[in-house]
């Protein structure tokens, strides 16, 4: 090879050289942050229902609560509901009709589930 091409070759490898390290399509890019874990998301908002306990249905596990502006409050219970102040848990609710209540609540609309029941004493 003649004097010539060796500078030619080189000058073409060197240029070659220069435009793969500058390309931003091959620059080495931060790997993406993993999704945070199921366990990691933020659990519904819980809001408060107060009133007085209207009725149960056990065998839709729904309760119906008046409020004190006069709306009454459709919810749903599950077996891990807890109940406290009240005798016998869930199976008791039905003795608490007419009792003022305290219900945390999560969810929405048709998808509200009590968490937790407090039957308050009666005075």
């Amino acid at each position: 090879m003649t004097r010539l091409h060796r500078i030619s070759l080189s000058g073409a490898t060197l240029a070659l050289g220069a435009v793969l390290v500058s390309s931003p399509a091959l620059a080495q890019q931060p790997a993406p942050s993993p999704a945070p874990a199921a366990s990691q998301q933020q659990a519904p908002a819980a809001s408060m229902v107060e009133g007085e306990l209207m009725s149960v249905d056990a065998t839709a596990k729904q309760l119906v609560v008046k409020t004190a502006a006069g709306q009454e409050e459709q919810i749903r219970y599950t077996d891990s509901t807890k109940v406290t102040g009240g005798q016998s848990g869930v199976a008791g609710l039905a003795n608490a009709r007419g009792t003022q209540v305290s219900v945390t609540v999560t969810g929405s609309g048709a998808d509200r589930v009590a968490s937790e029941i407090m039957i308050k004493e009666k005075s």
